[in-house]
């Protein structure tokens, strides 16, 4: 399944609405 693929691009825009690219790393 593509979950963490989903994940990851949900998290991506989290980071980049916050301005953490560091948090997106740290999944």
């Amino acid at each position: 399944m593509g979950s963490a693929v989903q994940r990851t691009g949900l998290y991506a825009l989290l980071s980049r609405a916050k301005g953490n690219n560091e948090h997106f790393v740290d999944l």
